[in-house]
């Protein structure tokens, strides 16, 4: 009803309106659409508890790697003045 009535409203404003063809026609865009999935989204893994476990292990270690990063380079950085070799 709601699309029907923007229709109404967009060609009664003089604004062409192109129905938009669904997602899964184009082969090429559903190929995208399942690599986005398998592979960012873990959507390989069947059992979506797993899969959220698995996402939330990744992310945590992600963020643990990144402050580790950033306490090694606190930690190792020069102190006092450079000496020339």
């Amino acid at each position: 009803m709601l699309f029907s009535l923007s229709i109404l409203a967009s060609s009664l404003s003089g604004v062409r309106h192109t129905v938009m063809t669904p997602r899964h026609s184009d082969r090429q865009r559903h190929l995208e659409a399942n690599v986005f999935t398998n592979f960012h989204k873990l959507g390989f893994i069947p059992d979506k508890e797993l899969r959220d476990w698995t996402l939330a292990i990744l992310t945590g270690g992600a963020a643990l790697a990144a402050l580790a990063g950033l306490a090694l380079f606190f930690v190792t950085r020069p102190r006092g003045p450079v000496r020339p070799a």
